[in-house]
């Protein structure tokens, strides 16, 4: 099914490798784009440290998310669904009568 599809084809290394570099380089030459911009040198720093920290977080997030079967315990999902449904096909629920003065009850016999 459509879960195999996404299984069986993760993110190309060369990928993931590119998109990390490319973030590099722009962290790298982001305080001199900010220095250039008449920012003080206290303000430059932490902007440049702001952007890096959020960056760098969202692409570690990135390389957890390429292979998201890791993260997720489909087997034991799969078990206990298998088990509700099972036990909704095997146990009928009671079955209801009406009452003279509460509505419905439920049939003890």
């Amino acid at each position: 099914g459509m879960c195999e599809r996404l299984k069986g084809s993760p993110i190309p290394p060369v990928y993931t490798s590119h998109t990390s570099r490319l973030l590099v380089f722009y962290l790298v030459f982001l305080p001199l784009a900010l220095h250039g911009s008449a920012l003080e040198k206290v303000t430059t720093v932490l902007v440049t440290a702001t952007v890096s920290y959020t960056l760098l977080g969202l692409d570690e997030i990135s390389h957890v998310l390429e292979q998201p079967f890791r993260l997720m315990p489909l087997h034991e999902l799969s078990r206990n669904i298998m088990m509700d449904v099972a036990d909704a096909f095997v146990c009928r629920p009671p079955s209801l009568v009406l009452g003279s003065e509460s509505g419905l009850k439920v049939d003890e016999s």
